[in-house]
């Protein structure tokens, strides 16, 4: 048994989602205390199971050390190592203290390795059951194995556990619910900068919640598609090029507008009718999205890696022979803008396998 132990006593919510690889405990935590993880006061004390004695206490440190670049300064990860004698108990219960508020949870050793031909994908949603089916009928014919789907809806609310049944008994698809008023730290409000912290806990949690078990993740968000381009036709032959030595491969955004008033205009439409895109792709790390490799991130941030493994280089996709990110925007195109825009129906030759793959088992 693991009991952390808040040495200063604060009143704070925290999210605690995994064990990697059954050696670690991992923690997510608000980056208002920052300087309170820097000056040791947190420990995680274990227990040889159903006693009271005491295994050696371990200091909680920060993913990739204090130095870590984090431009948006909203989430803190942790890890607290597991003692020998506790990694190899079948079971372990773990009981996190928070003031007068325990919290248990039971960690259980699958002795599950990394499957290397496996890609996962990671995204967060509130309220967007529309534009699931395409997204995933899409991406899993590119080669996604797994769908891990956040959902920032009150349980009350939310539909996605019914609209997306059919995927659920498949099991293509994970939902994790992911409530934003939970936690004291983050009351939902509608400015960007409480969306880049939502959107930083969920990639992060997924990165190491379940990044040991795949090769590849994919962040990305539902109204998105990576398309291959040049002569790959889906993400094994894009990820094949990237060196075993890199942590991501970075795919560059285009947006994607029509001219037609896309409230008439289906989900399972949207990639016929908005064939207008951006004569130029977005700047590296301004609205791209990555497939990284887990066992090397320590920290994700929205679009980019900002702390790898040894400093793991991000590899770029170039946007004609390799791959590149279709953002499909609702807001159409001003007629007086039209030249700005080039007609490109590149992904249409995708779109028209699906039909012949997961949706006709559905």
């Amino acid at each position: 048994m693991c009991t952390t132990k808040w040495y200063k006593q604060l009143q704070l919510e925290f999210n605690v989602f995994s064990v990697k690889n059954f050696t670690k405990v991992i923690f997510m935590m608000d980056y208002l205390y920052t300087n309170i993880t820097d000056n040791g006061s947190y420990k995680c004390i274990f227990f040889h199971f159903g006693t009271n004695k005491t295994i050696n206490p371990q200091l909680l440190t920060r993913i990739g050390g204090k130095d870590i670049s984090d431009p948006h300064k909203h989430t803190l990860c942790l890890q607290c190592d597991i003692p020998n004698e506790a990694i190899h108990q079948n079971a372990t219960t773990i009981d996190f203290m928070l003031k007068n508020t325990t919290r248990q949870l039971e960690l259980i050793n699958k002795s599950r390795n990394r499957n290397s031909t496996l890609i996962a994908s990671c995204t967060q949603t509130s309220h967007h059951d529309l534009y699931f089916p395409l997204w995933i009928n899409y991406h899993y014919k590119m080669g996604i194995d797994h769908f891990y789907i956040y959902d920032h809806a009150p349980s009350n609310l939310t539909r996605l556990h019914h609209s997306l049944k059919s995927y659920i008994d498949l099991n293509i698809i994970t939902i994790i619910p992911w409530y934003i008023d939970q936690w004291n730290g983050f009351k939902y409000r509608s400015s960007p900068s409480e969306w880049i912290a939502h959107q930083i806990w969920s990639q992060n949690d997924c990165i190491h919640r379940y990044g040991y078990l795949y090769s590849w993740i994919l962040i990305s968000d539902v109204d998105e598609l990576v398309v291959p381009t040049g002569n790959l036709t889906n993400f094994k032959q894009m990820l094949d090029i990237v060196p075993s030595n890199y942590c991501a491969l970075q795919v560059l955004s285009y947006n994607f507008k029509s001219l037609h008033n896309n409230i008439t205009i289906s989900e399972e439409d949207r990639p016929k009718k908005f064939i207008h895109r951006d004569q130029k792709s977005k700047n590296r790390n301004s609205h791209s999205k990555n497939f990284v490799r887990p066992e090397l991130i320590y920290y994700f941030s929205v679009h980019e890696v900002t702390k790898s493994v040894n400093e793991s280089p991000v590899f770029y996709a170039d946007v004609q022979t390799h791959a590149r990110m279709q953002h499909y925007r609702a807001d159409l195109i001003p007629t007086e803008q039209l030249a700005n825009f080039t007609i490109d129906t590149h992904i249409l030759s995708f779109i028209n396998q699906i039909n012949n793959s997961l949706s006709s088992i559905l």
